[in-house]
């Protein structure tokens, strides 16, 4: 690999020397974990990837642990051990299994093995001994191996405490108990990393419309609500018989669907994709609709019905005895359609051609490879990790949600991304527009949208100027080989397989470059972001939205998780929302370094405006209807260059 000190495109005299830097033979395609999706061929998964890896790891495989180990949130015998050994061994021994593997210091009672504590371990042959992932993608052992297993360790001592405790749960505020025990543990850690809440202080979230119609527009799954048009009114009515007296009963004598549509009014979720998908035995999953007024006066958006499938039938209104249990049955399908669907498919899972076909085509001297680097970050060992602990047959998908998993939960991610997701979906601005939600006369107030769309203009504006830091005009990108290598292997059936999702075939120009790289930038941080860290504030309040329904019927407590589901869903949203690992915009060392001049002046200007962007949310945080529940989750300073976690 090139030891430039400087970002360079290939010359006709260097380019062999820079492609013997690329590494194709640890980072190969796979398509046959989820069907249908592009990802890393994992030696951890199953397919034999390993035997076809280098016999040991470089230098450059190896990242050295965290300097100052007293950040860590470990006991002071644990931080002195540590202390201890490095001095007396080298800090190399902190990587070694056998040296912590047999010391008493580090045992959990449990289970008395430091593998579980330490997680990633130096291979023999260049690969994770936890996930598969080639080490030079795996992260820093102390600065995030370290605080993410400990993250994972005490919040499942928390869960242990709630089944072992077994204390009764006679109504949904008996659940609250449990997002109060997770809150407790997880300010254990606000050393290394504070959860990311927006509330003063916890209101009752499943108790209210108001809360209801808020979480469509700043909640964990603000990308679904759509604007009701014509057209879209034409087709939902054929499957949901709403009228004009379900609208006139929220939004006053007098109005109609029509009229509504005409204001810009009228909006509407449909879990379409859930339709027909196989549950486990025993638990329930609508594809639900539910329809919303936005009150422009109130600025709230209030739920008008909700109906529990996809075919006429019993359409659920405020004023019913049951309205309780239709909001929570409509919320069992957000959960999965979210966590399956929007987090995991599309935020996670599609992400990871790009990362692949990086490290296969883009030297690290590249400086468009440099730039993705920063932004896939922990990505491939994040996504492994999932696969092995989240959607594994036992894993926290399977015990609280409400598919089937090979047959249901993993279908709706297959499903997602071969019928839902779009490249085209990853520019913010066409998306909502496409959505019908870009109006602020009919929807004055949606945090998603109101904090998205400055942060996604900065990163347009970025990657324009580092584009044209690096190429002088359009011949120079189309003679840039290992880009157009990139671009084809993202493209080509049986590679990146993405010529059906609108990725382009060629990218020629400084604006087609620019344009990709900016959807690139935005999904891997805030459109990670903007979904991920409010599941805590939302989705870990059981009542709320719960994985998976018991009942359909008979109150909302039958319908409702037992304690041990309920406590592995507090538990998974407790880890993953618990640190962001970095800040968008701030890049490393290394990165900014090889920088020229005009490059370094994209990134000065990107943080700018990124400073901006904070300075704007503070703002709109302070006043009503944000004020008291203000939505922290596309701040910049909550959100990461990379899906780490």
């Amino acid at each position: 690999m090139s030891d430039s000190k400087t970002l360079t495109l290939a010359t006709e005299s260097n380019r062999e020397e820079r492609a013997k830097g690329l590494d194709r033979k640890r980072y190969q395609w796979y398509h046959d974990y989820i069907h249908g999706v592009p990802t890393l061929r994992n030696a951890t998964l199953g397919d034999g990837s390993r035997a076809l890896g280098e016999a040991s790891p470089t230098a450059q495989d190896v990242n050295a642990p965290h300097p100052d180990l007293a950040d860590l949130l470990l006991s002071d015998a644990q931080n002195n051990e540590l202390t201890r050994i490095a001095n007396e061994q080298g800090e190399e021994a902190l990587h070694d299994p056998n040296v912590l593997a047999g010391n008493p210091v580090f045992a959990r009672p449990e289970e008395g093995a430091t593998r579980d504590l330490v997680g990633k371990i130096l291979s023999t042959d260049g690969y994770d001994n936890q996930t598969g992932v080639p080490l030079v993608d795996v992260p820093e052992l102390a600065s995030y191996i370290l605080p993410r297993v400990l993250y994972v360790g005490n919040s499942a001592d928390v869960s242990k405490k709630l089944i072992k405790d077994n204390k009764p749960l006679r109504s949904p505020a008996d659940y609250k108990v449990m997002y109060e025990a997770y809150l407790k543990d997880s300010e254990r850690f606000t050393r290394v990393g504070k959860k990311v809440i927006g509330f003063d202080q916890l209101p009752d979230v499943f108790n209210t419309d108001a809360m209801f119609g808020w979480q469509r527009l700043a909640g964990c799954n603000p990308r679904v609500v759509q604007g009701l048009t014509s057209d879209r009114a034409a087709a939902l009515l054929q499957k949901m018989p709403l009228t004009d007296d379900h609208v006139a009963a929220v939004a006053g004598a007098g109005a109609t669907i029509k009229s509504e549509i005409a204001a810009h009014r009228l909006y509407f979720c449909d879990y379409w994709l859930l339709d027909g998908i196989p549950v486990q035995e025993g638990r329930f999953m609508p594809a639900a609709i539910g329809v919303f007024w936005s009150d422009a006066k109130s600025q709230q958006l209030t739920p008008v019905a909700i109906q529990l499938g996809q075919t006429p039938g019993r359409i659920r209104t405020p004023k019913e005895a049951d309205w309780d249990v239709a909001r929570v049955l409509f919320s069992v399908a957000d959960f999965n359609y979210h966590e399956m669907g929007t987090h995991l498919s599309e935020a996670h899972f599609a992400q990871e051609a790009f990362a692949v076909a990086t490290r296969r085509n883009l030297p690290v001297n590249h400086p468009i490879g440099a730039l993705l680097l920063q932004i896939y970050w922990a990505l491939l060992y994040n996504n492994a990790l999932g696969r092995l602990q989240l959607v594994n047959k036992g894993g926290f998908a399977d015990r609280m949600m409400a598919g089937d998993l090979e047959k249901g939960s993993l279908r709706i991610v297959a499903d997602y991304y071969a019928k839902v997701w779009s490249f085209n979906d990853w520019d913010l601005e066409n998306y909502l527009g496409r959505q019908g939600t870009l109006d602020t006369q009919g929807l004055p107030v949606y945090p998603y949208r109101d904090d998205g769309l400055p942060i996604w203009r900065a990163i347009k504006a970025f990657t324009a100027e580092y584009v044209g830091a690096y190429y002088n005009d359009a011949p120079n990108v189309a003679a840039d080989l290992e880009l157009k290598n990139w671009v084809d292997e993202l493209y080509q059936e049986g590679k990146g397989n993405l010529a059906a999702k609108g990725f382009p075939q060629t990218v020629t120009t400084k604006e087609q470059l620019a344009d990709v790289l900016a959807r690139l930038v935005w999904q891997a941080g805030p459109g990670h972001a903007g979904i991920n860290f409010s599941q805590f504030q939302f989705f870990s309040v059981v009542p709320n939205a719960p994985g998976a329904a018991y009942a359909t019927e008979g109150g909302l407590m039958k319908v409702l998780p037992p304690l041990e589901k309920a406590a592995y869903q507090g538990d998974i949203l407790n880890v993953i929302t618990q640190k962001v690992f970095g800040r968008i915009g701030q890049f490393d060392s290394s990165f900014h370094e090889k920088l020229n001049d005009l490059g370094k002046n994209a990134v000065m200007n990107y943080q700018r405006a990124l400073t901006a962007c904070a300075t704007a949310v503070d703002e709109r945080n302070g006043r009503a209807p944000r004020k008291g529940q203000s939505y922290p989750f596309l701040h910049p300073d909550n959100v990461p260059n990379s899906t780490n976690i």
